[in-house]
């Protein structure tokens, strides 16, 4: 590790801090003005607002870096220009090509600290906020929490839930089609006005069992039939949180798990990708900011023209990742296309800076 890079590292990390600190205070003071008034109503304690605010603040930097690094890049690139540093290291016959793989390099180290942060910190986070707020604001439970109009198939059954409290492991408003053997035609319908779900079986009260070959109909108190599907993995599927707010390894067994149930699992998938996507935008907002620093030479305008790039950016990943949870795009070309686009327009236009300053 040479000298260039360690003052190119120190004077990014000091210029991103900087930028940081203002962004996560913007967030910050937007989430006291929508959620202050409802800590004063439940008369919450002053440890427990600050506790939930500060808690966000790794969520909010998991979201914001990226943005955040290509304009702290773009001042630290342009006061270089300005104070002849660019020109100084050209002249001791150090390549713009150095430069540019320094910041490569520092892309990739701030992609994992982002990936950290969103995985781990800003998880662990933002569900002790949402804590906070559910239980000790609303003074609502996690048992209370409720999944409705369940659809999934296990073995030979096709399964219909109403209404289930997975934290409860119990339910109401039980369906299940149980085909026959070549799978053509329904065998019997099974209704049940709730049911609790067991390790290898679940349990059914007031179950009425219809024979489609005589229509007849058979009626248990208690009925025991082979399923052993978890509810828990239909929480994700149905949670008001966005599936960015889930770890990448929650996404992923929560993938297996519905897909071997049949459900559909495009959208989820699709923030699978982007969990790695969006970590690897930190390189393409490198190049981005490379790609104005060079070829422009007023700081202000270049900066603009950063906050363009990133509404652009944004915009075209929240479209495409639509497309990918519909099933418009595959899921990795849903997460990945935004990133490969706009590199491939940093990379041409940092060629044309390039050729431009020779």
């Amino acid at each position: 590790m040479n000298i260039l890079f360690r003052y190119t590292a120190r004077q990014n990390l000091f210029l991103l801090a900087s930028v940081l600190c203002l962004g996560v205070g913007i967030y910050l003071l937007a989430d006291v003005f929508e959620n202050l008034e409802r800590f004063i109503a439940a008369d919450a304690g002053f440890l427990t607002a600050i506790t939930y605010f500060a808690v966000k603040i790794p969520m909010i930097i998991s979201q914001i870096l990226p943005a955040v690094f290509l304009l702290a890049c773009i001042v630290q690139i342009r006061l270089m220009a300005n104070n002849k540093e660019l020109i100084a290291l050209g002249a001791g016959g150090i390549s713009p090509l150095v430069i540019v793989k320094y910041f490569m390099i520092i892309s990739c180290i701030w992609g994992v600290i982002q990936f950290a942060f969103s995985d781990y910190l800003g998880i662990k986070g933002e569900n002790l906020a949402r804590k906070i707020l559910t239980e000790d604001v609303k003074g609502l439970s996690a048992s209370q929490k409720t999944i409705t109009g369940v659809w999934f198939t296990e073995g030979d059954y096709i399964v219909h839930i109403q209404e289930a409290r997975p934290m409860l492991k119990e339910g109401v408003g039980f369906s299940a089609y149980q085909l026959s053997a070549d799978k053509n035609h329904i065998e019997n319908i099974i209704l049940a006005d709730s049911f609790v779900t067991q390790k290898d079986f679940w349990l059914l009260k007031n179950a009425r069992i219809t024979n489609t070959k005589n229509y007849s109909i058979k009626e248990e108190p208690s009925f025991q039939i082979a399923l052993k599907q978890t509810l828990s993995a239909f929480v994700v599927a149905q949670s008001k949180k966005t599936f960015s707010q889930y770890s990448f390894g929650e996404l992923g067994a929560t993938i297996k798990r519905l897909k071997n149930s049949g459900s559909n699992v495009e959208a989820l998938k699709t923030s699978w990708h982007n969990k790695l996507a969006y970590a690897a935008s930190l390189l393409v907002m490198g190049l981005l900011a490379l790609s104005i620093s060079l070829s422009g030479k007023n700081m202000y305008i270049c900066l603009g023209q950063g906050l363009i790039c990133i509404f652009l950016l944004y915009s075209f990943n929240a479209f495409a990742s639509s497309l990918g949870a519909k099933g418009g795009l595959t899921p990795i070309l849903a997460a990945w296309l935004p990133n490969l686009s706009f590199g491939v327009l940093s990379c041409l236009w940092l060629y044309q800076a390039f050729f431009r300053t020779k």
